[in-house]
């Protein structure tokens, strides 16, 4: 598939694709004849673990060795489950401090008023 589809599809620009190319965050697609890249579902796969991963807060430098894992075997690394109950734990703790901050707020607000 051209990259315009791969946008429509991923939602991504296709300036963060290339992006993503450059750091070796995706399989290098195949080229055509005419120099053109096309991509796979493979990459679509790729591009949603990067955008998932993203959205729930983890750093390009976190996702890399869980992509590089997807491109070279095809599956999810072994620690995914691990790295995730991480990152739940840490948005839970500070869940609980945001929680004891506005606690803290508020006991402010009552003193001044």
């Amino acid at each position: 598939m051209k990259i315009s589809e791969l946008e429509k599809i991923t939602g991504l620009t296709r300036d963060t694709i290339r992006y993503y190319e450059r750091l070796e965050l995706i399989s290098k697609p195949e080229r055509l004849a005419n120099g053109f890249r096309t991509y796979s579902k493979k990459n679509i796969k790729e591009l949603s673990f990067i955008k998932m991963s993203q959205e729930i807060g983890f750093s390009l430098a976190e996702i890399k060795p869980g992509v590089e894992t997807l491109i070279s075997k095809g599956t999810y690394c072994s620690n995914v489950h691990e790295q995730l109950n991480e990152k739940k734990k840490m948005l839970k703790d500070r869940i609980e401090a945001d929680k004891l901050l506005i606690k803290r707020i508020d006991k402010i607000i009552k003193s001044i008023s």
